[in-house]
């Protein structure tokens, strides 16, 4: 079975095949938490980069009130830090907001592969170009839109990146399945419910995957999100 990362990784560069194993290699056996797991906590110094595997989490930060504020979703195939960005210390947090599946990458040894391939390392840039398209479009998100339409951006969003390793049908179809993801799932469903009446009549599915990628003038996509 094709590590998740690895399938992920694909859609940055040519991966060969000893590229994948290498790559593969990298990710020790798994291990399973439950939900609400602290992967690393604001101020940590991390020796290990977590994987998802399978599941949800986020980066999230804690305000001086107590309160927390998520900044980021991380789905299946991300590294809790896009390659690029290994930090000395931690500013923010990381937690897994369902049960999920994780490992562990030592940072001296992605940048080890990534020295070794000129592959890899352009895979491991994309996914933090990929990262940092996304976080401009959610300031675009919080500055310019409504609510609706952070809420159809985000949905596009989660539905481009669960593609990319696989996913996205079995995730969407359990988002609407409360014994599978818990509260957050009835939650996000009772809110997105009469939004998505709203800006998606008349039709209630989510535009092929070759549209999502489109800007709002039509044009074609280049390594635009959403």
């Amino acid at each position: 079975m094709t590590n998740i990362l690895v399938r992920k990784l694909r859609h940055g560069a040519a991966l060969s095949g000893d590229d994948e194993r290498l790559l593969s290699s990298l990710i020790p056996a798994a291990r399973s938490v439950a939900a609400h797991t602290e992967l690393w906590a604001t101020g940590d110094e991390p020796r290990v980069l977590p994987v998802l595997l399978d599941g949800w989490a986020c980066r999230y930060r804690l305000l001086e009130n107590g309160n927390r504020q998520i900044v980021s979703l991380i789905v299946p195939g991300d590294l809790a830090e896009p390659f690029g960005m290994l930090p000395d210390f931690a500013d923010y947090s990381v937690m897994t907001l369902s049960p999920a599946t994780v490992a562990g990458i030592t940072p001296s040894a992605l940048r080890s592969a990534a020295h070794g391939s000129p592959t890899i390392e352009r895979a491991l840039w994309w996914d933090l170009l990929m990262a940092t398209n996304i976080e401009r479009e959610h300031l675009v998100s919080l500055g310019r839109r409504s609510a609706a339409e952070r809420l159809s951006h985000l949905i596009c969003e989660l539905h481009l990146r669960l593609t990319l390793v696989g996913q996205v049908l079995n995730e969407l179809h359990h988002a609407h399945d409360p014994g599978r993801t818990g509260r957050y799932a009835g939650t996000f469903r009772r809110s997105s419910q009469p939004i998505l009446a709203r800006i998606a009549r008349p039709w209630a599915h989510l535009p092929a995957r070759s549209s999502i990628g489109r800007s709002r003038s039509g044009g074609a996509a280049g390594t635009r999100l959403i």
